[in-house]
């Protein structure tokens, strides 16, 4: 029996917890949703009806049934990176822009029925292929759990949009959802050109740009920050550590915006006894196992929360700190299979 692995192509921690997993005698199965299905080596099919129930999936020359794991890990899910050649019949009744939208979006649901829905009795890791909280259902329920969150707006007008600055003076605007990753190829490089959304802070400079009318965008206080702390959840316990993005003028506003030549300071943290238990009280509610959160402490003493990642990135957390959370998060699931044998 193994463990199956929903990741993405080029993740190294799915890479490093299979590794883990084999040195510990068990075997994973991992299957990438970001490939074209046209290029994937990989295949994957449902069978649903009467008679005959099977989700089958061909992993590097292998093939599994549903009956083969126990465990899944819902690591990371991204739409494919879908061929954009549309045939000439098509492309004259259709837009190809809206072809290929469509053509993500039929493969979503279709990942999402296989996955979330065939899989519900098995044992998970990680946020089912679903809709997962929004960035306001995170502050709501943060607010529930009485931790400190960031004053924040959502509109479309920039008289709204004025007020709040008065009253919060400084302000940032990021995405309302996550912050998208784009990417396009360059025909000159042959390469892909990256671009992702990052926050960004609203000075007057850029006020004086703004339309009366926009589209809906999300802002918020801009917190007058010590420093950064991004803590890695897994199963009800806390692995922090205190980034000094502050330090870097490239990283002040998002530390996001690494600076390669000269990473941020990180450190391990301790997060108090009565924030750990909001934490825990939090993904509980969100219905998270894991995930990465994201706090900011502020010069005048403030926790502030401001978002949780259910799919986050914890390398920047277990390296520079040395919490080995490859072998701890293999380890788990491990464990969980060995319950599932139990039962």
């Amino acid at each position: 029996m193994s463990v199956l692995i929903i990741s993405v192509s080029g993740d190294s921690s799915t890479d490093n917890v299979m590794d883990w997993i084999s040195h510990f005698n068990h075997k994973s199965i991992r299957y990438n949703v970001d490939k074209d299905p046209l290029e994937n080596t990989s295949s994957i099919s449902m069978t649903y009806g009467n008679y005959e129930n099977d989700l089958l999936i061909n992993s590097n020359g292998e093939a599994f049934n549903s009956k083969d794991f126990e465990v899944v890990w819902f690591r990371k899910f991204f739409n494919p990176d879908l061929k954009q050649e549309i045939s000439s019949d098509l492309s004259n009744i259709l837009d190809s822009n809206v072809l290929i939208e469509h053509n993500k979006n039929e493969f979503y649901y279709g990942i999402h029925a296989m996955f979330s829905n065939w899989l519900v009795e098995k044992k998970v890791l990680g946020k089912r292929i679903t809709k997962h909280p929004t960035k306001m259902e995170m502050l709501i329920g943060a607010k529930k759990m009485a931790i400190d969150i960031p004053n924040t707006l959502i509109t479309n007008q920039k008289s709204c949009l004025e007020n709040f600055k008065k009253v919060n003076e400084n302000i940032i605007t990021k995405a309302i959802k996550e912050g998208e990753l784009f990417s396009k190829y360059d025909s000159e490089t042959k390469k892909k050109i990256f671009a992702c959304m990052y926050t960004e802070l609203l000075d007057e400079k850029l006020m004086k740009k703004v339309p009366d009318r926009f589209l809906l965008s999300l802002f918020q206080e801009a917190l007058d920050k010590e420093f950064e702390i991004r803590v890695f959840y897994l199963n009800g316990k806390t692995f922090s550590s205190a980034i000094f993005s502050q330090s870097d003028a490239q990283t002040n506003v998002d530390f996001r915006m690494y600076n390669t030549k000269k990473p941020n300071r990180t450190v391990p943290y301790k997060l108090s006894q009565e924030l750990e238990m909001k934490v825990k009280n939090l993904m509980d509610y969100l219905g998270l196992k894991t995930g990465s959160l994201d706090f900011v402490k502020t010069k005048d003493g403030r926790t502030v929360f401001l978002e949780v990642n259910p799919w986050g990135q914890y390398g920047m957390v277990s390296g520079p700190c040395n919490y080995f959370l490859d072998k701890k998060i293999a380890e788990y699931l491990i464990e969980l299979k060995n319950e599932k044998h139990k039962n």
